[in-house]
């Protein structure tokens, strides 16, 4: 910590108090300032608070390095939105933070975030690739769901466990390499409508029916691989009964195929 920093107050960016940093919300390109000075006090920048940016006019964020979180809907619904520079110190972002940013093309997240919240980037359209950071280690409901363009998403190999619908109505998306470590499969992936191919991880430990009604769902998949065999749908499913033996493990297969 430099000289003077040990002084220095944390501060929560909020709608009610954003204008005693300098920030002026009818500028298109908003820098968050790291630190300021209010009534002889030295504050620092900490944290994006609920809703603070939502439905603004803005087109580019800059946040500085002493921001550790961005709250739930900080930025939802800025249809306005191009880019955001994140801080490389960010461990938390909350549930639809950039929701409906129709415009905004690419977030680069920080290595030290531990996991994406529901719907973090559901509906932003411009999106074409999404790479999960390697300490990831869950995604939650609809992080990625209905972005239109999305094109790759790049998973962390390390990461066991993933929700449900994190890709949904990806319509651009033709391939999809779950993560190997993952031990159970929700309905992770449905209604994308060009995905041709799916790697599932190889020693899966559980299928529960929502996952294979998910892939029902993507209208074009020809392949499926897992153990290092490709199938077809059908090929699929029967492999899967076959693997797993017991109810408790495998518990549905539409149409009782």
């Amino acid at each position: 910590m430099k000289k003077g920093e040990k002084d220095m107050k944390d501060f929560i960016i909020t709608p009610k108090n954003y204008e005693k940093t300098g920030i002026d919300i009818n500028q298109k390109a908003v820098i968050i300032p790291s630190s300021f000075k209010c009534k002889r006090t030295q504050y620092r920048v900490r944290s994006i608070g609920a809703r603070c940016f939502k439905e603004k006019n803005i087109e580019s964020v800059i946040l500085p390095n002493s921001v550790t979180r961005i709250a739930l809907q900080a930025f939802s619904d800025c249809h306005e939105l191009r880019s955001i520079t994140l801080s490389e110190n960010i461990d938390e972002i909350g549930e639809s933070a950039f929701y409906n940013c129709f415009n905004l093309k690419s977030v680069k997240f920080s290595n030290k975030l531990p996991a994406i919240s529901k719907n973090t980037l559901a509906g932003c359209d411009k999106i074409t690739q999404i790479r999960v950071p390697e300490n990831v280690d869950y995604i939650y409901y609809g992080a990625f769901s209905f972005c239109k363009n999305l094109e790759h998403v790049y998973f962390p190999n390390v990461m066991e466990k993933i929700s449900t619908n994190i890709i949904y109505q990806c319509d651009k998306i033709e391939e999809i390499n779950l993560p190997q470590k993952v031990n159970t499969l929700y309905k992770a992936v449905s209604y994308c409508h060009n995905l041709r191919k799916i790697t599932i991880p190889d020693e899966i430990d559980k299928l529960v029916k929502d996952f294979i009604d998910g892939l029902y769902t993507c209208d074009n998949l020809k392949e499926i691989v897992w153990n290092k065999k490709i199938y077809d749908l059908d090929g699929f499913i029967v492999a899967v009964k076959d693997y797993f033996k017991y109810e408790d493990k495998f518990l549905w297969v539409k149409g009782g195929k």
